[in-house]
């Protein structure tokens, strides 16, 4: 079984926020409230929560892109016949943001924290937009709407 990386409760908050939003249940949270101007959805919201987590780089968003990096390779290795080494399950033309999320949920699954830890450091080092593409593509992996 792979390390899972420590997630603190402000990430698991984010990660419960994420969860009603992609479930379709109204958060009362204010983290995930859009503004009067937004258009009121499960989309919308997502988009919210996304451009949220990625505006920053701060322990609790690096902990967010490790719990949904474990989400995704949980529920690949579920749904897939084992194997020793897990290569990144992405195109030969992937965009970035794939390739980082094939390679962080490689890692976790081949239980390489090394990696795994310079990949995080990776995201964090990208412009806002590239971190968001980054959350989109694991989320479509987990919870897709």
């Amino acid at each position: 079984m792979p390390r899972q990386p420590a997630i603190g409760p402000l990430a698991q908050s984010a990660m419960a926020d994420l969860a009603l939003i992609l479930r379709g249940t109204p958060s009362t949270a204010r983290s995930a409230a859009p503004s009067r101007r937004a258009p009121a959805g499960p989309a919308a919201l997502l988009e919210v929560w996304i451009r949220q987590q990625s505006q920053h780089v701060r322990p609790k968003q690096r902990q967010v892109l490790a719990a949904l990096a474990v989400a995704a390779g949980d529920r690949l290795a579920a749904s897939s016949a084992p194997v020793e080494v897990w290569r990144p399950d992405v195109p030969r033309d992937a965009a970035s943001a794939e390739l980082l999320r094939g390679r962080l949920v490689a890692a976790y699954l081949n239980d390489d924290p090394p990696t795994f830890d310079a990949l995080v450091d990776a995201w964090a080092s990208w412009h806002p937009d590239a971190r968001g593409e980054v959350l989109r593509d694991l989320i479509r992996v987990i919870g897709p709407l």
